[in-house]
């Protein structure tokens, strides 16, 4: 399609006209069953979703916040939103209070909220508690959120089956509508990890989310006939339909509606999945799967290609090639960037750790010190990028600011090096920040927490080695005079600090007890460089890290 097409409305519209009763989404549920989304149903419902939300006052440009979990509910209202013109938001509440809900819903000036009213905590129970009626107009108002107009509630399928509540609504539903919208119009505000702890935002326009569906199936080898796998969380780029939109794929992917389900082979076998796009953790689990249970391997079901991002990949991650895959695809990048390097493997023993290849074709990357002059090849630096696909910034000035040199070069946060072949290698991250899993933990606001523990006098949490997520969270621990501190009650006291729901909890892994932090010599404030030295040598976790790390000078 000519780039004026290049918007969500008219791909849907298109897929629907192409092949209309091809399976678009295929989520498959913790029962064992399916629920198909064919390319025809796919536009049919999540339009007149569309005209639901006009009917009720979303508006051309009405930022949307969805706090659904990965679902075919989600799917169609985050279309729906789009639709009508409005802008899809993710969100969901992690921690107790809701603050980090609170803090996103604010800085978006989000119109309208969808939630799961039968969700026992998270986000209908955060907006009921600050939610204001006034009989005499009918209205109800929200405490510190001056925007918020209007909650929508969706309900997930009760017993888990087929039977989808949202979709028998919509079968029903007698009005469609289709926002007339240009490419340049935004369509998603997609979040990334902030230095605050919780999300930074930024804005992605129609062409965007379809020019990453075009990315993610070039990089990936993609043909026509594939039918892809992804279980990657909602949130981020790498969780939007974008690819389905740019190239009609089929994608099976869990339902998350009833809680995170682990990663399994039989849904992929059993679909016929022909790509995966998996997190490294993911794969790691998938191997040693399928050898516990003898399955796959020679004249078995395997994957022609995975692609993975999010941490630094390892050799131990290449095991997957001839067992699940035939190769894999490392691309480093993130949702501010696009794609920045990538590389294809499928001779698992002549991996790099950490190896992510060559720069992608138009973007430029350099890999500078403290004084942002460029570091010699071997030597680690700050990665810095420019590149065509580079986003325009984030919602606040403030953030975008901070993101960008002077002269327009990206502050991407990670530490890496170049080798003599011009591939970039990416090892850690620059600030105080922990990459554990996919996820970015910047620390200070769990410790703030930790810190209001009783018996609590000083916390700093540092990264330690872990073999599946990169890196795990140690909290190192001064208690206070006489306080007789556990790990157990630590523990404990953490888990309280995150909803009951929330199955990927920033709980730190370890714990270990100390008279006294480590200082800096000068102005004495703790050195957490040399407490994850000592923190990594009590748990004797000194040389799981790749032996770039020992190139950090």
């Amino acid at each position: 399609m000519d780039r004026e097409s290049r918007t969500v409305p008219a791909m849907l519209r298109h897929w629907a006209t192409v092949d209309p009763d091809t399976p678009a989404f295929i989520y498959v549920l913790a029962t064992g069953g399916r629920c198909v989304l064919s390319r025809a149903d796919l536009f049919r419902l999540s339009s007149r979703y569309a005209g639901i939300l006009r009917r009720n006052g979303v508006k051309r440009g009405s930022t949307v916040c969805n706090t659904l979990f990965s679902s075919p509910e989600k799917l169609l209202t985050d279309l729906g939103i789009i639709l009508a013109g409005g802008v899809a938001m993710n969100c969901q509440a992690h921690l107790s209070d809701g603050e980090d809900m609170m803090v996103v819903l604010k800085e978006s000036a989000a119109t309208a909220v969808i939630v799961d009213p039968l969700q026992p905590t998270g986000a209908a129970q955060f907006l009921n508690q600050r939610a204001t009626s006034h009989p005499q107009t009918g209205q109800v108002t929200y405490s510190e959120l001056s925007t918020l107009k209007q909650v929508f509630e969706v309900h997930y399928s009760e017993d888990d089956s087929e039977k989808r509540p949202l979709i028998d609504l919509l079968e029903k539903e007698q009005d469609s509508y289709v926002a007339d919208v240009t490419p340049s119009e935004m369509a998603v505000l997609w979040s990334t990890s902030g230095t605050t702890g919780f999300s930074k935002l930024f804005p992605a326009s129609h062409d965007a989310v379809i020019g990453l569906g075009n990315c993610l199936y070039e990089i990936s080898n993609m043909r026509p006939e594939d039918i892809f796998f992804n279980n990657i969380v909602t949130g981020g780029a790498l969780s939007f339909p974008s690819v389905f939109l740019a190239h009609g794929t089929t994608r099976v992917t869990p339902d998350f509606s009833k809680g995170l389900p682990p990663v399994d082979w039989d849904h992929i076998r059993l679909e016929k999945c022909t790509v995966a796009f998996l997190a490294p953790c993911d794969i790691l689990h998938l191997v040693d799967l399928v050898r516990r249970n003898g399955s796959g391997g020679d004249g078995q079901w395997k994957l022609r290609a995975i692609m993975s991002s999010g941490q630094p990949l390892m050799k131990s991650h290449m095991e997957a090639i001839g067992i699940i895959t035939d190769s894999i695809h490392v691309a480093y990048g993130s949702s501010e960037t696009g794609l920045i390097s990538y590389k294809t493997i499928t001779d698992k023993d002549s991996y790099e750790n950490c190896n992510n290849g060559p720069p992608a074709s138009g973007v430029e990357v350099r890999v500078v010190n403290k004084d942002l002059l460029d570091q010699p090849v071997g030597q680690l630096g700050e990665i810095l990028v420019r590149s065509p696909t580079l986003f325009g910034g984030y919602l606040t000035k403030e953030d975008t600011q901070r993101a960008f040199t002077k002269d327009g070069w990206l502050r991407t946060g990670d530490r890496g090096y170049f080798n003599d072949k011009g591939e970039l290698f990416t090892i850690c991250r620059t600030a105080n920040s922990i990459m554990r899993g996919t996820a970015i933990l910047y620390p200070g606001w769990l410790e703030r927490r930790i810190h209001r523990c009783p018996g609590v006098e000083t916390v700093v949490i540092v990264p330690v080695p872990d073999p599946h997520l990169y890196q795990e969270l140690c909290a190192c621990v001064v208690p206070s005079p006489g306080a007789k501190l556990t790990s157990e009650r630590l523990t404990e006291f953490c888990e309280t600090l995150f909803l009951p729901s929330d199955e990927d909890k920033m709980v730190p892994k370890y714990f270990l007890f100390f008279d006294a932090l480590p200082t800096t010599t000068s102005l004495w404030k703790i050195n957490r460089r040399e407490t994850e030295a000592v923190a990594r040598q009590r748990l004797g976790l000194n040389e799981d890290y790749p032996a770039a790390m020992k190139n950090d000078k």
